[in-house]
């Protein structure tokens, strides 16, 4: 039973030294695949939720820098749509987990 449970505790630690490393390889920074949708992300500064993909459109909504925003898809033109309606430019909207955490939850 013992060596059972050694055997078990042994291949999960070596699961997370695998996934650690990869982490680490990557800088410690996940991007956003754009075919892979709904991700969360932040706003990174002062910018509107607009009814299109464009600064042309009316604004819905004034949004924060920290705001977050659920994408749920991509304009042709890079603009991101999010899940409550509406469109934000892609340039200000951070998929970096590891920094988020560090502003969100600073130590």
């Amino acid at each position: 039973m013992k060596k059972k449970i050694f055997r078990s505790v042994a291949i999960f630690l070596m699961f997370c030294l695998v996934v650690t490393s990869a982490i680490i390889a990557e800088g410690g920074v996940r991007t956003v695949d754009a075919a892979t949708f709904p991700r969360i992300g932040w706003t990174d500064s002062y910018i509107s939720r607009r009814t299109g993909p464009g600064a042309s459109y009316i604004s819905l909504q004034a949004l924060t820098p920290g705001t977050l925003v659920t994408v749920v898809g991509q304009a042709a033109n890079g603009w991101w749509r999010v899940s409550n309606g509406g469109y934000v430019n892609h340039a200000h909207i951070i998929f970096d987990t590891v920094l988020f955490h560090r502003i969100a939850c600073p130590m």
